[in-house]
C-alpha cells in the first residue's frame, strides 16, 4: 500500500484532467492504497486578509474536506476557478498539507502552474517522490505555454529538475521532453484509465429502445462530440462540416465557447442538439445512443473521451494529431482529417453515413484494441508499478 496524494485544481469539474484523476484515484483507493485529493474549487468571493486568517466569505473554514462519488477524501482549499491571483494562495495551503502530513508517499500533480515548484519542492524535501502529468503538447501544451515567458520557462525548467516522473501522455510528448534535456530514465508514458465494462455498446434493440425514449427516429445517423467548448477542441469546423449532412449531431460538454457555437449552429435548426455538461452515467448513454464519435482538435494529450468512446465500439472521425493518432490508426479503428478542414471531416462523415458495415468494422477494432491494450486496468497496473517503483529508489 502506497500513499498517495494527488494535487489538481477544480476537481472533479471541468475536463478530462479532472476525470482521469477520478478514475484513477478511485481505483488506487480500491486497491487498498492511501489516497487523497488536494485540489482548489471554491468560487466565492473573500479578501485577501480573509484568506489569509482561513476564513470563507460566510463565515465558515476555508479548507472544506469532503469524498467524491468514488469515496475519495478530497481536502478543497479556497479559490475563484479561471483567476490566477489565487494560485499562489493554493500553493502555499498545499505546502502547508504536507508539511502538516510528513513521510514517505507520492506526490502527484496532475497540473503545471507557477505554484508546482515550490509545492513539489517542499513536497520532496518532506520525504515524498513527486510525480508530474502533462496535460498535452504541442501549440497549447505546457511546453510551448512555458517558452511564452522567461518566468514561465524557469518554472518548467525547475518542476523537470525537481520531479522524480514525468508522465507523458503520447509519443510527441515524449520526443518533445527529451528534447529539452530530460532524462528518458525519467518519462512513463500513460493514458487515462477507462473502465470498457462501463462504457459498453448495447445490442441493437437497446439501443433502438435509448433512442427513442431520446426522440432520435430509428434511421437517424447520430454523431457526438464529447468535451470542453473550447477552441482547442475546433467544434465550429465541426458544425460547419455537418451543415451538408444529414443526421442529428450530438455535442455533449460545456465551456467558454458555448453561447457563440449555439449561435452558429442556430441554421441547422434541430439537426444539432447541445445535451450540456453530462456525469459519466450521462455518457455512456449518449455514446451508446450515438453511430460515429468525432474529436477534431488542434492538440490533444491522451482524451479520456476517445477511449471512452472506442470502449463503446463506435467508429471515430479523428484530426490527424498526437494523441488521437496514437489511439485511432486510420482505416482500424476510424478515420483521419486534417485540423480544420471542413471538407475531409464532412467527407468522413458521408463516407461513415453510407457505409454502415465500415461503421460496424472501425467499432470493433476499436473497442477490441481499447480491451486488448488501453483498458484502465492496464493504466491502473502501469501507475501502480510507477509508484513502486519510485518507493524503492
Amino acid at each position: 500500500m502506497h500513499r498517495i496524494t494527488t494535487i489538481i485544481a477544480y476537481y472533479p469539474a471541468l475536463g478530462g484532467a479532472q476525470t482521469n484523476a477520478a478514475e484513477l484515484s478511485a481505483k488506487l483507493l480500491a486497491g487498498g492504497h492511501d489516497v487523497c485529493v488536494l485540489t482548489l474549487d471554491w468560487t466565492g468571493t473573500v479578501t485577501l486578509a480573509e484568506r489569509l486568517r482561513g476564513i470563507r466569505g460566510d463565515g465558515h473554514q476555508y479548507t472544506r474536506r469532503w469524498k467524491d462519488s468514488g469515496g475519495v477524501p478530497v481536502i478543497s482549499f479556497g479559490g475563484r476557478v479561471g483567476s490566477v491571483r489565487w494560485r499562489p494562495l493554493f500553493g502555499l495551503a498545499v505546502a502547508r498539507h504536507f508539511l502538516a502530513s510528513r513521510g514517505p508517499g507520492v506526490a502527484h500533480f496532475h497540473m503545471i502552474d507557477s505554484t508546482t515548484p515550490f509545492s513539489a519542492l517542499v513536497a520532496k524535501g518532506l520525504g515524498r517522490k513527486v510525480v508530474v502529468m502533462l496535460a498535452c503538447g504541442g501549440e497549447l501544451g505546457e511546453v510551448a505555454n512555458a517558452r511564452r515567458s522567461l518566468l514561465g520557462w524557469w518554472h518548467l525548467r525547475a518542476i523537470l529538475r525537481i520531479v522524480d516522473r514525468v508522465i507523458v501522455l503520447n509519443e510527441a510528448m515524449r520526443r518533445e521532453l527529451m528534447d529539452l534535456g530530460v532524462p528518458e530514465s525519467k518519462l512513463v508514458m500513460l493514458w487515462c484509465a477507462v473502465d470498457p465494462n462501463v462504457f459498453t455498446p448495447l445490442a441493437a434493440r437497446e439501443k433502438l429502445a435509448l433512442r427513442r425514449k431520446e426522440g432520435i427516429p430509428e434511421q437517424c445517423l447520430v454523431t457526438i462530440h464529447v468535451g470542453r467548448l473550447h477552441e482547442q477542441k475546433r467544434v465550429d469546423t465541426l458544425i460547419d462540416a455537418h451543415a451538408k449532412t444529414d443526421g442529428l449531431l450530438v455535442i455533449a460538454g460545456d465551456g467558454p465557447l458555448e453561447a457563440e457555437l449555439r449561435v452558429r449552429a442556430r441554421p441547422l435548426g434541430d439537426r444539432v442538439r447541445f445535451v450540456g455538461r453530462l456525469d459519466r452515467a450521462g455518457v455512456v448513454r449518449w455514446l451508446q445512443a450515438s453511430d460515429v464519435f468525432t474529436l477534431v482538435s488542434s492538440s490533444e494529450g491522451s482524451p479520456c473521451a476517445l477511449l471512452e468512446a472506442m470502449a463503446a465500439e463506435l467508429p471515430c472521425v479523428v484530426t490527424s494529431i498526437p494523441g488521437n493518432s496514437d489511439h485511432v490508426r486510420d482505416g482500424v479503428h476510424g478515420l483521419h482529417v486534417p485540423v480544420g478542414d471542413i471538407e475531409r471531416i464532412r467527407g468522413a462523415l458521408l463516407r461513415l453515413a453510407r457505409e454502415p458495415q465500415t461503421r460496424i468494422a472501425l467499432g470493433r477494432a476499436g473497442r477490441k484494441r481499447i480491451v486488448d491494450e488501453l483498458s484502465g486496468a492496464e493504466a491502473l497496473r502501469r501507475y501502480e508499478t510507477m509508484y513502486r517503483e519510485l518507493m524503492v529508489e
